[in-house]
């Protein structure tokens, strides 16, 4: 779906969610305008920039330990616990550095 055209800013997309191989994570699958018939997913929108939005791009850490985080997010060690309601609304619980 090619989501960076004017016509899309503001669109609901919704993102299916898959389990991970390691048992313990999940990730992105496949992106949507039509809701998912059944299993996880994030309900998001398109924002002006083309990107998809979701509710939990941002998350405040501790004052001095934000070079942690990013050396977490550069070594692919960053998890986020996110919780999800039924209709694929997110919120971020917190950011694990693995």
């Amino acid at each position: 779906m090619d989501h960076r055209g004017k016509e899309w800013e503001g669109r609901t997309v919704y993102v299916s969610l898959v389990p991970d191989a390691d048992g313990r994570h999940w990730r992105a699958d496949q992106v949507s305008i039509s809701r998912p018939q059944s299993g996880r997913y994030l309900r998001g929108r398109i924002a002006a920039s083309g990107r998809l939005e979701f509710g939990i791009e941002a998350y405040y850490v501790q004052e001095g330990k934000g070079r942690a985080y990013e050396e977490a997010i550069r070594t692919k060690r960053l998890s986020a616990e996110v919780a999800l309601t039924s209709d694929g609304t997110a919120a971020l619980r917190a950011l694990r550095i693995e």
